[in-house]
């Protein structure tokens, strides 16, 4: 088929013509509202209704009214908004009659356009060297109203609004009339879909998808946060922003530190964190703790922080886990035995799932724990501490920190880089 542009413009009563070289093409769009209804819709159906406009528009003399009713199309689709997506399917309906059609020749119009011949002519969106998909609607609407079994015709097409006889055709095509058409039953065979032959069914019906990711806020927020890293990255050569990408980092604690450190992550292209913290929003960590508002005192911190980083980038994969991190030498009840041993076992299985763990829980007691599954896991690792620098296989993480007062004096990260090497 030709080119068919199906925009917003075209749902309105009347669309609008910008150039001669534009024709209206009647539609039809069947929009579900789920992906189980797309698979489930009556391809075959669809598209039979369809033809049988066409065939009972040919026999009541409405195409000699309206020569466009010739023209339709067929829109089936499905618009996945949470995931930004279209699925859709397009269909040309095009009447298969029961007798034999045959070219008898077929040429270039600039060859034989100056030879005196009645032709009849069509508007034809295609480009190719044989005629597009509307001669065969044109050809059943000569033969059933008009009783003609051949006939020669013109392929007319254009070019940026010119009028294209290299590319335009003539030809001269015989058919001899359908078995059968004047019965009250009779329904020509259709075909239409994309891809589908004469004789043919549609077994599957191929989803082909539009990615509409560009259009997501969030995609267009993460966009501009790539080309600022990419700006830094000029004064830092050795940043790979893929592996910050794909590194998946663990933060226990969601105090001051938790929120500076998750906060720089971000910045620097992280986009995987988790954050386990036990504790609550109190009215004085809402001055000292920066990701923090009024609206979250008494809310879990690990509950609390997961909107506040998606507001700042809405591209970072981030999980919150409300879990107190076990301290050795603590007394522990025997209600309590089972619960502070699962903790342990999930405290070992996050740190066994991410890339570098960050232990910034504000006493050493509790940091003693977690030291220990990063060993034990050869996990990199970065400690509340002034200066610090860790290798580990093909990844340095260095961790600078330096002193700032707000109301107590606390060790905020001013810079993180992960390179090579």
């Amino acid at each position: 088929p030709g080119l068919v542009r199906l925009s917003s413009k075209s749902l309105e009563a009347s669309p609008p013509f910008h150039s001669r070289n534009n024709c209206i093409v009647p539609r039809t769009l069947v929009n579900t509202n789920n992906m189980l209804g797309f698979k489930n819709l009556d391809v075959d159906l669809l598209l039979k209704e369809e033809g049988k406009r066409i065939f009972y528009d040919i026999l009541s003399g409405k195409i000699e009214e309206d020569p466009t009713l010739l023209l339709r199309f067929l829109v089936i689709s499905f618009v996945d908004l949470k995931n930004w997506k279209v699925y859709y399917d397009v269909a040309f309906p095009s009447l298969v009659l029961n007798s034999k059609m045959t070219f008898l020749r077929l040429h270039s119009a600039s060859e034989v356009l100056s030879q005196e011949e009645l032709l009849f002519g069509f508007y034809d969106h295609g480009h190719q060297d044989y005629p597009g998909w509307a001669l065969r609607n044109y050809i059943a609407f000569l033969s059933l109203r008009w009783k003609i079994e051949k006939v020669q015709f013109l392929c007319y097409r254009e070019r940026r609004g010119e009028p294209d006889l290299e590319k335009s055709l003539i030809g001269e095509a015989s058919f001899a009339a359908p078995h059968g058409w004047d019965g009250s039953d009779y329904v020509p065979e259709i075909i239409g879909w994309e891809g589908e032959k004469a004789g043919d069914r549609k077994k599957e019906k191929i989803l082909k998808p539009i990615d509409l990711d560009s259009l997501n806020p969030a995609s267009q927020d993460e966009e501009k946060q790539v080309m600022h890293l990419k700006l830094m990255g000029w004064r830092h050569p050795s940043l790979v922003l893929n592996k910050l990408r794909s590194a998946r980092c663990l933060v226990l604690g969601a105090g001051a530190l938790g929120c500076e450190v998750s906060r720089l992550l971000m910045t620097w292209g992280v986009r995987k964190l988790t954050v386990v913290d036990g504790g609550c929003v109190a009215i004085p960590d809402i001055v000292k703790q920066s990701l923090y508002v009024d609206n979250d005192c008494g809310v879990p911190r690990a509950t609390a922080i997961v909107p506040h980083l998606k507001e700042r980038c809405p591209a970072v994969e981030v999980e919150g886990i409300q879990m107190e991190i076990p301290v050795p030498g603590n007394p522990v009840s025997k209600t309590k035995m089972s619960s502070v041993l699962d903790n342990c076992k999930r405290l070992q299985a996050l740190v066994a799932s991410s890339d570098v763990v960050f232990l910034l829980t504000d006493t050493w007691e509790s940091r003693w724990f977690p030291t220990l599954l990063c060993a034990n896991e050869n996990k990199v690792f970065c400690l509340h501490c002034r200066s610090l620098s860790l290798q580990h296989q093909d990844m340095t993480v260095t961790l600078s920190c330096g002193m700032v007062l707000v109301q107590d004096i606390i060790y905020l990260p001013k810079m993180l880089l992960v390179t090579k090497d």
